[in-house]
This record gives C-alpha cells, sequence and structure tokens, in this order.
C-alpha cells in the first residue's frame, strides 16, 4: 500500500494537472477493458480497437498465437527496416532497454488525457495500463506498467503496448502531444497489410503525420526545410533552407551551422547531410595521415558521414607521388579519407614532373588544379599553362583542362586552346579548339567541333558538314566508337546509303541526317521531300522519318495496304509501318476494321500490333463495352481511347448501359 500511495503521489506531482500553463510531463498507453455483469470477459490494446472502430482495412497480425512477446516486437522490428532502416535500428536501441527502463508492478496509475479517443462500446472502459515519462535522474525509469491489466494481455497486445510506447517515446520528442498518430501507425505497421508497402509509401506516411526524428538528419528540424526533391525511398534528396531559419547539423559530435542566406542543402538516401553550405567562421577539424587541418565553405559528405571535399583553410603540405607538394582551397577526399583526390596546387618543386594517365611520360604541370586516383596517378586537372597531351596515339595540342573519370571513366575530355589533327575512321580532320572527347575503351574520337565544308567518308561517299548554331553545340560532331558520326547537318547535296532501302538518294543541301553504326542514313529532317522505301513499301514525299522506328511524315497522300490486303487512302502527315504494313494512319475514305467482333469504319486509328489498338476514330456511331461491365454509346467522330485491347477511358460518350 505505501508503495502504491507513493506511486499514486507520483503521478499527481508529475500530472499534467499539476502544472499551471499545462507543461506536458507525461503520456500513456491505454488498453479497453470491457464486462458483462460486472464480470471481465476482453482486454484490447486501444490502438488495434480504434483500427477496427476506425473501419481502417488493417487486420493485425504480429505471427502465430504460440510466439513470444519478444518474437513478435522482432517481427514488428523486421517490417520497419524493411522500409526504414535508419528507424529500424533506432526502434531497436529503444527495445533492447525497455524491460531495464520498466518498472512493472500493481499499481493505480493516473489517468494521461492524451488519447483522444471518440468512443468505446457499452460496457466497456478505455484504463490507463502505460505511462512514459522522461527520466529527470539516471536512474529514473522511463516505463510505468500497471501489471493487473498487463498479465491479462495476450502476446499479441502485450508486444503491441510495447511497440506503441517505443514509438511514442520518438513521437513525444518530435512535439506529438496526444497519442492519434501513434495508435494508427502501430495499428498499420502490426498489421498485415503492412507487407505490402513501399519504403516510399513509408516515408509519405512519415511526413505527412510529422514524424520526422531529428537525428535522423544530424540534428536538422526537417521544419526549417523545403524540401524539392526525394529519393526513390521517400528520403529528401535536395531542400532548401527556409527564410529566417537557423539551420544546425552535427558532425562527429560538433555542431556546425548552415549558412543564413537561401542554401541548398544535401542528404543521401539514408538521411545523412551529402553537402550544405557553411556559415561564415564556421569549419571542420578532421585528421589527414596523422595532419589537423580544417575546411569550410560549400561540404560534401560520403554515404556514411566522413568527409568527401571542401575548402581547406590554411595552406597544406602532403606528400604525393613521393615529393612535398602544398595544396590550397578546394580539397577532396577518397573513402574514409584514405587519400588525396583532388586540390588546388598551391606550390611545387620546379622539377616535379606529375605522373598523368594516359601519357607516355611524367608532365610538369605547374600550379593548377588537379584530381588524382587512389595510386595518386593524376586523373584530371585545370591546368594554369597549357601542355600538349597524348591520347591513343592522338596528339592535343594546348590542353588546359582534361578528365579521365569522365562520363564515370569510359571516356576522357580534353578543352584545347589550339586546333589539333585528330584522326577518325582512317582520315585526319583537323578540329577546333574547344571540346575534345575519346571513347576510352577504343581511343576514338567521341566527340568533337569541326569547320563548315569538313569531309568525311561514309560508305565511300564524299560528305561535307555544315556547322549551324541552332544544331547543338555550335559545330560539334558525335561519333561512334567505330568512327561513324552519329549525325550532321548536310553543306551541300549528297548521294547517301539509306537504312533498309540499301539504295543511294541524293540528300539536299541543309538536310539533317543521322547513320546507324554500318554509316547508313536511319533518320532525317529533309531539306526537300523525296520518295523512300521501306522494305518493300515506297512511302511519297517524306519531310522526317525514322528507319528504325518505322514512322514517316509525309507531305502528300499516299495509298497502303493493312495487314487484311484493304488498301488505305492516307491523308498527308504521320504513318507508321511494321512487318511491311500500315499500322497507324489518318484516312481519306473509311476503311473497314474488326474491333469487339463487329466491323467499324475507321476514319483514323493507331495500333501497337495489328490486333490491337491504342486509338482510333470511326465514322459511325457505335456501341461498345468498357471494362467496367457498361456498354457506351460513341457519336460519329469521336476519339476511342484503348488499353491491352479492352477500352478503358470511356470518354466523350452518349449513354452508358450496365452489360445485360
Amino acid at each position: 500500500m505505501v508503495v502504491r500511495a507513493l506511486l499514486i503521489l507520483i503521478g499527481l506531482i508529475f500530472s499534467p494537472l499539476a502544472f499551471p500553463g499545462g507543461e506536458y510531463i507525461g503520456n500513456g498507453g491505454d488498453v479497453l477493458e470491457c464486462r458483462e455483469n460486472g464480470r471481465f470477459t476482453s482486454i484490447e490494446l486501444l490502438d488495434f480497437f480504434e483500427a477496427r472502430f476506425m473501419g481502417r482495412p488493417y487486420t493485425i497480425d504480429l505471427g502465430e498465437e504460440s510466439l513470444s512477446v519478444s518474437e513478435k516486437v522482432g517481427i514488428f522490428l523486421e517490417r520497419i527496416d524493411r522500409v526504414d532502416p535508419e528507424r529500424g535500428e533506432r526502434y531497436r536501441n529503444f527495445w533492447s532497454v525497455f524491460f531495464d527502463e520498466a518498472q512493472i508492478e500493481p499499481m493505480d496509475l493516473i489517468d494521461i488525457p492524451d488519447s483522444g479517443h471518440i468512443g468505446v462500446p457499452y460496457g466497456c472502459e478505455i484504463k490507463q495500463s502505460a505511462i512514459h515519462r522522461e527520466p529527470i535522474r539516471r536512474t529514473d525509469k522511463r516505463y510505468f506498467i500497471d501489471q493487473t491489466l498487463w498479465d491479462l494481455l495476450d502476446n499479441t497486445n502485450k508486444a503491441g503496448l510495447i511497440i506503441h510506447e517505443i514509438v511514442y517515446r520518438e513521437a513525444y520528442n518530435l512535439g506529438h502531444r496526444n497519442s492519434l498518430t501513434v495508435r494508427d501507425f502501430v495499428s498499420w505497421v502490426t498489421s498485415r497489410e503492412f507487407s505490402f508497402v513501399t519504403p516510399f509509401v513509408f516515408q509519405e506516411y512519415i511526413y505527412k503525420n510529422d514524424l520526422i526524428f531529428q537525428s535522423l538528419h544530424q540534428g536538422i528540424d526537417i521544419r526549417d526545410l523545403y524540401i524539392t526533391r526525394r529519393h526513390p525511398n521517400g528520403m529528401p534528396e535536395d531542400a532548401e533552407v527556409l527564410p529566417g531559419r537557423n539551420v544546425f547539423f552535427y558532425y562527429k559530435g560538433k555542431k556546425l551551422e548552415i549558412a543564413d542566406r537561401r542554401y541548398d542543402i544535401g542528404f543521401h538516401d539514408n538521411g545523412h547531410v551529402s553537402y550544405a553550405q557553411l556559415k561564415f567562421g564556421e569549419s571542420i577539424t578532421v585528421v589527414y595521415k596523422g595532419q589537423s587541418l580544417k575546411v569550410d565553405g560549400f561540404v560534401t559528405f560520403y554515404k556514411d558521414g566522413n568527409l568527401s571535399s571542401g575548402d581547406l583553410v590554411d595552406p597544406l603540405e602532403v606528400s604525393l607521388q613521393g615529393q612535398s607538394v602544398i595544396l590550397k582551397r578546394d580539397i577532396s577526399f577518397g573513402p574514409n579519407m584514405a587519400y588525396i583526390i583532388g586540390a588546388d596546387v598551391l606550390e611545387a618543386p620546379n622539377d616535379m614532373n606529375f605522373r598523368v594517365v594516359h601519357q607516355p611520360e611524367a608532365m610538369a604541370l605547374g600550379t593548377s588544379s588537379l584530381r588524382f586516383n587512389e595510386n595518386e596517378d593524376v586523373i584530371s586537372g585545370n591546368l594554369v599553362d597549357p601542355v600538349n597531351m597524348y591520347f591513343g596515339g592522338h596528339k592535343i595540342r594546348k590542353v588546359e583542362y582534361f578528365n579521365a573519370a569522365w562520363d564515370w571513366g569510359k571516356t576522357f575530355y580534353f578543352s584545347t586552346k589550339e586546333d589539333s589533327a585528330i584522326r577518325v575512321n582512317g582520315q585526319l580532320i583537323n578540329f577546333q579548339s574547344g571540346r575534345l572527347e575519346f571513347h576510352t575503351e577504343t581511343a576514338t574520337l567521341k566527340e568533337g567541333t569541326v569547320e563548315s565544308g569538313t569531309i568525311l567518308n561514309i560508305r565511300g561517299k564524299q560528305v561535307i558538314i555544315e556547322r549551324v548554331p541552332e544544331y547543338g553545340i555550335y559545330g560539334l560532331v558525335h561519333f561512334r566508337e567505330n568512327g561513324i558520326p552519329l549525325g550532321f547537318q548536310l553543306s551541300r547535296d549528297t548521294e547517301l546509303y539509306v537504312s533498309g532501302d540499301n539504295g543511294a538518294h541524293f540528300f539536299r543541301k541543309r538536310s539533317r541526317v543521322s547513320f546507324n553504326s554500318s554509316g547508313f542514313v536511319a533518320s532525317g529532317v529533309l531539306a526537300a521531300p523525296k520518295n523512300l522505301k521501306f522494305g518493300e513499301i515506297t512511302v511519297n514525299a517524306v519531310s522526317t522519318f525514322s528507319m528504325n522506328s518505322g514512322w514517316f511524315t509525309t507531305e502528300a497522300d499516299g495509298v497502303y495496304q493493312l495487314e487484311t490486303g484493304v488498301s488505305v487512302k492516307t491523308k498527308k502527315g504521320r504513318l507508321i509501318f511494321r512487318e511491311g504494313k500500315l499500322l497507324s494512319f489518318q484516312a481519306r475514305e473509311p476503311v473497314p476494321m474488326e474491333f469487339q467482333g463487329q466491323e467499324i469504319q475507321v476514319l483514323q486509328a493507331r495500333r501497337e500490333t495489328f490486333d490491337q489498338f491504342v486509338d482510333f476514330t470511326s465514322s459511325e456511331n457505335l456501341v461498345l463495352l468498357a471494362s467496367d461491365g457498361f456498354y457506351y454509346r460513341y457519336p460519329a467522330g469521336v476519339k476511342v481511347s484503348i488499353y491491352s485491347g479492352e477500352l478503358v477511358e470511356p470518354g466523350s460518350t452518349e449513354w452508358r448501359v450496365p452489360r445485360g
């Protein structure tokens, strides 16, 4: 009795009613106890009852009845791990000390008015089964549970009560002062239906219900940010700091403030900060190979939280390629700060020659901004003094910037100050100063800028290129690995071979054409319409076309056959062919076709296959059966939309009647 009286006194002292102004100290877990004629009949966690009472589509399922409480809580944790590993780890930590922080014995717990429930069945009442209160002293308990009610609960409800307290512990720290959201969350994650929830859907729920745990973002209050983009799992990827907000984050225990102007901040998909602009005067101290150094400004981080890059506060002397080099400003580190991958070189020995990837010998690069790989070889650089470089037997003159890691290592990129003569497909071509990019594996040119009048040989034909400002980058030509250009604009009338036609055709100057890997014209925008063959079909007056896709835009009416042998008089415009037959068209006269077992008179049709419409327009009234089981009446001239052979978008109809 003494213990019970003491507990009641404690409850009164720390209850919300004991403090003027409504300071909130505790919150609790409730159960619904039902009796009939004064005799106990059932007891259930309020979270579970309420989900059923509110008609929510949840089937509570924490495994077989024979499972222990620990095993059932484990099922809950595994479900959270699947959709949010960071949150799962946090809940697991709460669970690991739950019974150490709990006091379970018979006690009359003060009712905490935080449930916000709207009603209970006759003969039932809500009872306070647990109270959570933040410890004041290190030895204080966190959870107080009435053992009388605890012993009446089955293992599923005991596990549910523990889960409720674990989730409420987090929610309370986020400012929640009633358990409405927590109860819905608990009944959701303990349900069978939660097995089908994706990480993205879970995160949308978390954000919608303000369950963002601050330490997930290294101490950042997500409410100070405007999220502009999310990862596929729902985590923020990029965000803007809202005006007037002071945003901090923690790096290895140090509190750092972000610049107070409207800067962006980024996050990895595990919630860790990926980049941020530090406020002036803020800096991060790190240790690199025994040396302490500071970085500030714009900083980036790896997914594991380690520093990736920043601005050096003071010059740093390091050993690179066996020689002492002084670095300044921007610096980048490899994973776990094992090596330097980028820096501005302030000072290097006059006789120091850097090893540079793909170069036959070491080179003097002067004071430049360089990037290194794990072997300390230079893989890219922004050079103060341009130098000649070599790649795959090609000499590139006066390089001011180069990058061997461009496009994830698949190409080698140069920016030059002078023209360079590069051999392409056996032909020496003069490329202007500027952008040069090579295929790394074959050492062939990928793209470069040429002058108007440059001659290329394609399948034995001489092609003269014209430079046009509106055609991508001025004068830029892209090449395949075998040296065949992807496309360009013709400077004069030129005879070229066409894919699928295999005949030579003259194309008027200013026509834009693209080629396949064999050097045949695959598509184009023609300066003057011309007839082209597509298999056995001659398509008249073509202005734009794609041989790979089988579509043509014509400037004249034509006559073409369907797969049924029916001839279609088409209007000028877009035509699509497949397997030597007309697939999509706009007709001048109605064309008989079949749909849903009836013959229809089609004026316009677009099909994916010969028996699968995407849409069509009929010249007569139609009655069609939709996938919803209703018949729809379509007036003539209305577009009918189809999906997978079924009418699924009724669109503009006159009436509908149920089937049968």
